[in-house]
C-alpha cells in the first residue's frame, strides 16, 4: 500500500513538473527562438486577448498577426542610388545591407511579400493565462522560400524569352501591333522577375544576385518604343468638330504611335474609324430645387489596316456626367470619356 502511494505522488509530481515546464513563457516572446534561429528563419510573433471571441477566433487572430510581423520584415523599399547601388532595407530591425548591382533601375519599386507568404507555417502557441493574452509563433524556412521562388524566377525568363521570340516574328511578318502587344507583355514579366529577384536576395543576403547577368527591361522598352514610332494612325470621327480628338491623338502619342502628319519613319498605317454618340440619360433629383442633367458619352472606335482594308479589331468606351444644365453634362461627359480614351488607348491598341 506504501509503495503504490509513493508511486502516484511520484507521478503526480512528475505531471505536475512537466506542466510547469510545458507553461514556460518561450524565448520567441521576445522576438528570438533558438529553436528557429536566423538567418535560416524569418520569425513574426502575434498575440491576441483571451475570451475575444471564440478559440478558434482568437487563435487565427493571432495567427494571422504573427503572419504579419513576417511580413513587415521582409516588404522591402529598394532605392536606387547610381553612386551606391542598391539598398535594401529587409531586416525586421531596420538595419540595411548593400545590392550594388551593375544596373539601376530610374525609380524606387516596392517589394511584396505577398508572394512567399504561402511558406510561412505556424509553429508554436502560448498561453498566458495571468496575462489573458494568446501568443503565435510564425516561422519562414528561407532556404525552402528562396529554392522555391527560384524555380518560379526560371519559369518567368522563360516566358519573357518566349513572348520576346514571338514578338520579333510579328515584327518580321510585318505583324506590328501584334509585336507590340508581345514585347508589353515581356516587358510586364520582366518587372515581375526583377520583384522576384529583389525577394530571394533578401531570402539569401549571402548568397550571388539571381539575376547577375540583369534583365534587357531597358532594351524591351526601347524596342517597344522604337516599335511605336514605326507604327502610324489616321484619326477619322463621326463628328469632327468633336472635343474626343485631342484625347485620341495623346493617348497615341503618349504610347509613342505617330499620329497624323508626325508619321515620317512609319512603316505600318492604321485607320482608326471613330464614332462617338452623346446620350441624354434623364435627371436626378438631389434635394429641393437642385435637379441635375445626366448624359453619357460612349465612343466605339474600329481598327483597319490601310495596307489592304482589314478590319482588325474594335475598342468601346462609355462615360457618364451629370450637371445643373444639359449643355455642362454633355461637356463633362465627354471630358470624363476622353480622359479615360487617353489613358487606355495604347493598352487597348497592343492588345488587338
Amino acid at each position: 500500500m506504501n509503495k503504490l502511494l509513493r508511486f502516484a505522488i511520484l507521478v503526480c509530481a512528475f505531471t505536475f513538473l512537466s506542466s510547469q515546464a510545458s507553461a514556460k513563457k518561450p524565448d520567441w516572446i521576445d522576438g528570438t527562438s533558438k529553436k528557429y534561429p536566423e538567418p535560416h528563419y524569418f520569425i513574426g510573433m502575434g498575440e491576441a486577448m483571451l475570451g475575444k471571441g471564440s478559440e478558434k477566433q482568437v487563435h487565427s487572430l493571432a495567427a494571422d498577426r504573427a503572419r504579419a510581423e513576417i511580413a513587415k520584415s521582409i516588404r522591402s523599399s529598394v532605392s536606387v542610388d547610381e553612386r551606391s547601388g542598391r539598398k535594401v532595407e529587409s531586416s525586421a530591425k531596420g538595419k540595411s545591407r548593400d545590392l550594388s548591382q551593375d544596373s539601376y533601375q530610374s525609380s524606387s519599386v516596392r517589394i511584396s511579400a505577398g508572394q512567399i507568404l504561402e511558406d510561412v507555417q505556424i509553429k508554436e502557441y502560448y498561453k498566458d493565462k495571468k496575462e489573458g493574452r494568446l501568443y503565435a509563433l510564425a516561422a519562414l524556412d528561407r532556404p525552402k522560400a528562396a529554392k522555391r521562388l527560384s524555380a518560379r524566377l526560371d519559369q518567368v525568363l522563360k516566358e519573357i524569352s518566349t513572348e520576346m521570340e514571338m514578338g520579333r516574328e510579328a515584327q518580321d511578318a510585318g505583324n506590328y501591333l501584334p509585336a507590340m502587344k508581345r514585347y508589353s507583355n515581356a516587358l510586364s514579366l520582366s518587372s515581375g522577375a526583377s520583384d522576384i529577384a529583389e525577394l530571394i536576395s533578401i531570402l539569401k543576403p549571402a548568397g550571388p544576385s539571381p539575376l547577375s547577368e540583369g534583365l534587357a527591361t531597358a532594351e524591351i522598352k526601347e524596342l517597344i518604343s522604337k516599335l511605336g514610332s514605326m507604327i502610324a494612325f489616321e484619326i477619322k470621327i463621326n463628328d469632327e468638330n468633336s472635343a474626343i480628338r485631342p484625347y485620341i491623338v495623346r493617348g497615341l502619342k503618349n504610347y509613342g504611335f505617330s499620329v497624323g502628319a508626325d508619321t515620317a519613319g512609319a512603316k505600318k498605317s492604321y485607320t482608326l474609324d471613330c464614332r462617338i454618340d452623346i446620350i441624354e440619360k434623364g435627371t436626378i433629383d438631389m434635394g429641393p430645387g437642385l435637379l441635375m442633367n445626366v448624359y453619357q458619352a460612349d465612343l466605339d472606335v474600329e481598327i483597319t489596316d490601310t495596307s489592304d482594308g482589314n478590319v482588325i479589331g474594335s475598342m468601346t468606351w462609355s462615360a457618364n456626367a451629370n450637371e445643373k444644365s444639359s449643355v455642362a453634362a454633355e461637356k463633362s461627359a465627354v471630358r470624363a470619356l476622353g480622359r479615360l480614351v487617353e489613358k487606355q488607348i495604347g493598352e487597348k491598341l497592343v492588345g488587338i
